[in-house]
């Protein structure tokens, strides 16, 4: 765990809906972040371990077997690729990279 002194990084996309701070954990780096009902296309460039916070929202891959989350599961996405969210609610997440 970091004790940096550092401002907190902050990251806004899609106009403001999506919105995320940055943090470094006993885990390594992390996000923690809240997205607006709708949806949204992200690029991943390492792994990503994503654990829903609270909210409901479908998750795809390329656009092909959009598969259900919500709050306490956790999505693993791989290196490179693209994967697609659509949040039915307001969406509090919490994202782990390698």
């Amino acid at each position: 765990m970091s004790n940096s002194t550092e401002a907190v990084a902050h990251n806004t996309y899609f106009e403001g809906k999506v919105q995320s701070l940055g943090l470094d954990t006993e885990y390594g780096k992390a996000t923690l972040g809240v997205m607006k009902k709708g949806a949204y296309e992200f690029g991943t460039s390492t792994p990503e371990k994503i654990t829903i916070v609270a909210g409901e929202a479908t998750i795809s891959v390329d656009n092909v077997n959009y598969t259900r989350y919500t709050a306490d599961d956790v999505i693993l996405l791989e290196a490179n690729i693209k994967f697609q969210i659509v949040c039915d609610t307001d969406l509090a997440y919490i994202c782990y990279y390698e």
